[in-house]
């Protein structure tokens, strides 16, 4: 009896334990699950982080291959400035020596011009041709030539006059000629300069987008959060700069009335649908749309402008007459912008610019220069949101973002 009662007693004993230990490994496996789970949770996070990285690396490479296109562009453009300038030379060169021959054909037909005045002149001497008087007579009656030799004398007389009047108009052609040739040589010798300070320009845009290139480079070998950070400085900028236009509380009626004091008229606005002039006149195209889709898709903002591709320190031309309500004109590389009211509630807003030449509260006019563009990556007033050189224009009417092109000649761009 008391056997049976210990092995009942051990069986419970054995089933208690076998339970428990069925127990412990039910939650290990639940705590394997869970486990599992986290890491998968994990797995999942960083793949994510890795695609954002690869995207944000991605970015990094369009910029550069983009400021490599620029480098390159620029490279090919300083050479055809220098070519262009080697031309000027060769034509200045030959416009001098050109000049030189002319000078002496002048100077040599003055002096055959002042022989024939002296050869008449002496010969006036003998019979005071020009003034027919009792004393000319007698000179005639008395001389020791006869009729015939007198006449001739005045017929040869007569010829040189001719050849004097034929010679001074010579004179008068040439030395038009001489004039003609030194204006062209003071406007050859003007674009050589205007080519020489291009040249410079782009040299010195060279050198800016180079060192970018090395600054981009060694970020990306160093990591991206810093260009990221960039990249979100540069997002909040340029939607504050939105924002900021949509704000202004901008009086109209008397901006008007002070472009008509200044300017004897109200607006200037062109008949038909084209109201503003180009900016920068677009040879090279758009280089981006109003609400351009691939833009989003790459920068992550909508556009609510148009982008106008342009030599970096471009001039920069109000669209129409207007009072300059905000500027941004930093020295660093943020975003760096102005904005312009003008007549029937419009507000126009230049972006990238380099460089301003206004300020708030001045009255422009039409085809007035207001600055210069920018947009070269890592150039002052670029910010980072900027793949290459080129102008920002956004166009605002009664307190919204409308397209650009809507109120410009597009037929430029065909």
């Amino acid at each position: 009896m008391k056997y049976l009662l210990s092995i009942i007693i051990l069986s419970l004993i054995l089933l208690s334990t076998g339970a428990d230990r069925l127990s412990e490994i039910n939650n290990s496996i639940e705590n394997q699950k869970l486990l599992i789970e986290n890491l998968n949770a994990k797995i999942n996070e960083f793949n994510s982080s890795k695609s954002s990285l690869e995207r944000q690396i991605q970015d990094i490479n369009v910029l550069l291959d983009n400021i490599t296109k620029d480098l390159l562009n620029l490279e090919i453009e300083i050479e055809k400035i220098n070519q262009e300038i080697k031309l000027l030379e060769d034509e200045i060169e030959l416009l001098k020596i050109q000049i030189e021959e002319k000078t002496l054909e002048l100077e040599d037909l003055k002096t055959q011009v002042a022989s024939l005045i002296e050869l008449i002149y002496v010969k006036n001497q003998n019979y005071n041709l020009f003034e027919v008087d009792t004393q000319t007579i007698m000179k005639f009656v008395f001389s020791d030539k006869t009729s015939s030799e007198i006449i001739n004398e005045i017929m040869n007389i007569s010829e040189i006059e001719k050849i004097i009047h034929f010679k001074t108009n010579e004179v008068s052609n040439v030395l038009l000629e001489l004039e003609n040739m030194v204006f062209d040589l003071e406007r050859l010798q003007n674009s050589k300069l205007e080519l020489l300070i291009e040249l410079q320009i782009s040299k010195d845009n060279l050198e800016i987008q180079k060192a970018t290139q090395e600054k981009l480079i060694s970020e990306k070998s160093s990591g991206v959060l810093n260009y990221k950070s960039l990249i979100q400085q540069s997002k909040a900028e340029q939607l504050k700069a939105q924002q900021e236009l949509s704000d202004l509380q901008i009086d109209y009626a008397k901006i008007s009335r002070q472009i008509s004091e200044k300017n004897q008229s109200v607006d200037d606005f062109n008949s038909g649908d084209s109201l503003f002039s180009w900016p920068i006149f677009p040879k090279r195209g758009i280089s981006a749309g109003f609400l351009d889709p691939s833009y989003k898709s790459f920068i992550g903002i909508d556009h609510l402008a148009i982008d106008i591709p342009a030599s970096q320190q471009t001039k920069i031309l109000a669209p129409a007459n207007g009072q300059v309500v905000k500027v941004k004109d930093s020295d660093n590389n943020s975003y760096n912008y102005i904005i312009i009211a003008h007549n029937q509630g419009f507000t126009t807003l230049y972006g990238h610019v380099y460089k301003s030449y206004v300020n708030v509260g001045q009255d422009v006019k039409r085809g007035e220069v207001i600055g210069l563009s920018g947009g070269a990556p890592g150039t002052r007033g670029a910010g980072y949101l900027t793949t290459g050189a080129h102008l920002h224009f956004e166009v605002h009417k009664n307190g919204s973002h409308v397209n650009p092109l809507k109120y410009l000649d597009k037929s430029v761009l065909n």
